[in-house]
């Protein structure tokens, strides 16, 4: 079955982990965030990934990230807060 939420992530989701994003990063905080957006023949699943890594992380989230990395190409985008960096990225077209 084919389906696709991408509207919803694009307009929805993707602007509340901005900001999410914006405070793991202000508060050294690490995460994983992982989103399956849309199921689509010839192209299959699509995901949108986040990874915030921090130097005081624990063993499970080196794991975690090990797995979450995207598996499709990727536009790596660092993000600043307040003197902190961290890393996201956007998908970029699969054609």
């Amino acid at each position: 079955m084919s389906w696709t939420k991408e509207s919803v992530y694009d307009n929805e989701i993707s602007p509340l982990m901005d900001k999410l994003i914006a405070l793991c990063v202000k508060h050294e905080i690490p995460v994983v965030a992982v989103f399956q957006y849309a199921d689509e023949p010839p192209n299959g699943a699509a995901f949108s990934s986040t990874i915030v890594g921090q130097d005081h992380q624990d063993e499970l989230m080196d794991r975690l990230m090990e797995i979450a990395k995207p598996q499709r190409p990727i536009r790596p985008i660092e993000v600043e807060v307040d003197g902190r960096t961290g890393m996201t990225s956007e998908k970029l077209p699969t054609n």
